[in-house]
């Protein structure tokens, strides 16, 4: 008969409570230590995490929170565990349910004492220091029943909460890191889970400025008291991530937001949020003149013609009332539809019949589709947007770029914007920047075989309604610097701004958003706290620095190479993790496995994970950057152009590389090692998980997700630097506790 055995484990599962929600899902095996068994248990014999769901909900500050999560016991043994759920100081846990299968199982509550000497000897036996993060937070324990051999469970965990609220901000952090994927018996990697999120938020008070740093967690506005939230991925294997969610609670037609983030006697980050009410249109969106320029060369022709006939269609069809229309072709020869701006109800019927009509021959006449715009008349109390769409440089008529950006220079007003898409590799980046940039809108690049009317229609859907114009922002007594966009665009209906750059002051100041309306001029003030230390939107500095290279590599491509612009880059690009061309040395084939375990560090992948426009960017920006068009051309300006407006903290693009409490880490030689710090002397070597490394992140908690990084990590404090290793001081002397409890942050 089959002798079972059954191992323990522990299973520690964070579900962060109150204001900031946070979930932490990761497996730790602990050996029994009576009697011991022989052979010791292999981590194959650990479960693995399939699928996690969460569905949260928010009415008021009434919230609801249930996770459910599938557990397989992959090995031939019976396994047995308990579950740790971290919950923060603060905690309005009004009810707290666990099924597993369909039993309902109590457990007990650990205040903050009592929950942190679980969390340190949990950290001490398992030489992992994951658990650090929730070194602070109360503990719910409770036991969970066998899992059969090659079996799964369902634990199912329900709680209600309230959420409280801050300067009218509301916060939802979710960290997605399940489980670290590990080797199996005969080198087969762990296989991948899913994770599904869903959420929906409602409130009597308007919500606006939702964001989130991930690019991939949709966010749809039902009304301005509702708004639903999903993300569904496969768990992240290489590293941490974590879903957030910030909301406003504002009565305000147009909402602001700040969210920031500083070091102590270091300038502080900020983004600032800008978005209108979600029903504007009771406020009547302003009406606008729209101005389609259409290339039909003979490069057109085929399925692009095609489709860019069918997103003009999408266009002309989503006009509002009291918006006026020109329509324009070139190829060789411009050709108009009507030379003056025509009201949308009598005219569109005949513009849909005139698209239809348009066949791709011929060149490519830019310089005279520009000309043609002096043909219809400006209103100065009405916004004139420009839809220019090309897939060629300039062959006919007047070619040179300077008279063309000239030309239009000349054509160009205060009330004009111009939306470039350059389609396929053959554009003039440089011509189509620069146009851009002068006419005060943005530029798209789109790939030969994407779908041209989904991206242009999509496009326009964002653009067709502006509410404000003329933006600027007055910042009162603040002093601020380095702020990204140089330009504030135009305020759309459904849109938002992200506006980031540094400040010197901490305190209360009242901001002012101001911008045209209805031949009238307004203004949007609101107090914001920007507090002397706040380390919690560790993404804010990421998207401020991804902002800044963008703007220098720009500066570099089309004005020449300098030293500083290059050196600042670089330093940019360690400081934030940030892989620049100019920084590319930085991704290097993966450690072996078993180096970056040592290092508390999952399996690699075998190549780093780049999409297409990361590797042309990084490998031909150097022999590239100087021409105007072809393919390296074109992913140079596309990445660019990500990194210029980017609205979210752009994923770590290399193993070697963490960001952590504001400071950036590179992992070389099995250590990660804090960028920038001085060593005038030698590390001073603390133990892992010794009483001296405990007291040390005791006495400085705003660094634990530094002291998580791993096993081995070298930093600084004040003006000493510290190696976390395998050995070194165990216990501080009376002397060295007084001098390393005072340390400067």
């Amino acid at each position: 008969m089959k002798r079972c055995i059954t191992l323990k484990l522990f299973w520690v599962i964070g579900l962060i409570l109150g204001l900031s929600v946070s979930v932490f899902a990761q497996a730790w095996f602990i050996p029994r230590p009576h009697p011991p068994r022989f052979p010791p248990p292999l981590l194959s014999e650990m479960p693995i995490l399939e699928k996690e769901t969460i569905r949260f909900s928010v009415t008021d500050q009434a919230g609801t929170v249930i996770l459910e999560q599938f557990w397989k016991n992959p090995s031939d043994h019976t396994i047995e565990g308990k579950m740790l759920f971290p919950l923060p100081p603060g905690a309005q846990v009004t009810h707290f349910e666990m099924t597993i299968d369909d039993s309902v199982y109590s457990g007990k509550l650990y205040e903050r004492n009592e929950a942190r000497q679980i969390y340190e000897d949990i950290v001490r036996r398992l030489h992992d220091p994951g658990l650090l993060e929730f070194l602070n937070h109360n503990l719910f324990r409770t036991r969970l029943f066998p899992i059969p051999a090659h079996k799964t469970r369902r634990i199912q965990l329900k709680y209600q909460t309230v959420f409280p609220l801050d300067q009218g901000q509301v916060t939802i952090q979710l960290p997605l890191f399940m489980q670290k994927r590990r080797w199996l018996p005969g080198g087969k990697i762990m296989p991948v889970g899913r994770f599904v999120l869903t959420g929906t938020i409602r409130s009597k008070t308007p919500v606006k400025n939702a964001y989130s740093p991930d690019p991939d967690v949709e966010i749809l506005q039902k009304s301005d008291h509702k708004l639903t939230v999903s993300l569904e991925k496969e768990f992240s294997a290489w590293k941490e991530k974590s879903f957030r969610l910030v909301y406003a609670l504002q009565k305000n037609p147009v909402g602001l937001s700040l969210l920031t983030f500083r070091q102590p006697e270091k300038p502080g980050y900020f983004l600032l949020l800008i978005s209108p009410a979600f029903e504007w249109k009771k406020q009547k969106p302003l009406p606008t003149d729209f101005v389609f320029l259409l290339d039909r060369s003979g490069s057109m022709s085929g399925e692009k013609i095609v489709q860019a006939k069918a997103a003009l269609k999408f266009c002309l069809n989503h006009l509002k009332r009291g918006d006026r229309f020109g329509l324009v072709t070139f190829s060789s020869e411009v050709q108009m539809f009507r030379p003056e701006l025509l009201p949308v109800k009598k005219w569109r019927k005949k513009a849909l019949q005139f698209l239809d009509s348009i066949d791709a021959r011929g060149g490519t006449n830019i310089y005279g589709a520009l000309a043609a715009l002096k043909k219809f008349r400006q209103n100065p109390d009405r916004t004139m947007e420009i839809i220019f769409l090309t897939d060629g440089k300039p062959t006919v008529g007047i070619t040179d770029e300077s008279r063309i950006l000239n030309a239009f220079k000349k054509e160009n007003t205060e009330n004009l914007r111009l939306f470039v898409f350059g389609v396929g590799y053959d554009v003039n980046t440089f011509l189509l920047n620069h146009l851009s940039e002068e006419g005060r809108g943005t530029v798209v690049y789109v790939e030969p075989e994407a779908n041209l009317e989904t991206r242009i229609s999509s496009f326009f859907d964002k653009i067709k309604a502006p509410v404000l114009t003329h933006l600027g922002i007055d910042w009162g007594d603040q002093e601020v610097r380095d702020i990204f966009p140089k330009a504030l665009p135009d305020l759309f209906q459904g849109s938002q701004l992200v506006v980031t750059g540094r400040y010197e002051k901490t305190g209360d100041f009242k901001i002012a958003l101001k911008g045209d309306a209805l031949k009238q001029r307004k203004t949007f003030v609101k107090t914001f706290r920007f507090p002397e230390e706040a380390v919690e939107n560790d993404f804010v500095p990421i998207i401020w620095a991804s902002r800044k290279i963008g703007y220098l590599l720009d500066q570099i491509r089309w004005h020449g190479e300098n030293p500083e612009l290059k050196n600042e880059i670089i330093r940019l690009s360690k400081a934030f993790g940030i892989v620049t061309p100019y920084t590319s040395y930085l991704i290097q084939e993966p450690e072996p496995a078993g180096v970056l375990q040592a290092a508390g560090q999952p399996p690699a992948p075998p190549y780093p994970q780049f999409n297409r426009t990361q590797r042309r960017f990084l490998t031909d920006f150097a022999s590239g950057r100087q021409e105007v068009s072809g393919v390296s051309s074109f992913y140079i300006s596309k990445g660019i152009q990500n990194l210029k407006t980017s609205r979210h903290a752009l994923r770590q693009m290399t193993q070697k590389i963490r960001f952590a409490a504001g400071r950036s880490f590179i992992f070389q030689d099995s250590v990660w090692v804090e960028q920038g710090i001085g060593e005038t002397q030698p590390p001073v070597k603390v133990a892992f998980g010794s009483p001296a490394y405990f007291k040390l992140l005791e006495w400085h908690p705003g660094l634990q997700t530094v002291f998580a990084l791993g096993q081995k990590v070298k930093f600084q404090i004040g003006n000493v630097v510290f190696e976390i290793a395998e050995t070194g001081t165990k216990m501080w002397s009376t002397r060295e506790s007084e001098k390393y409890r005072k340390l400067a942050r």
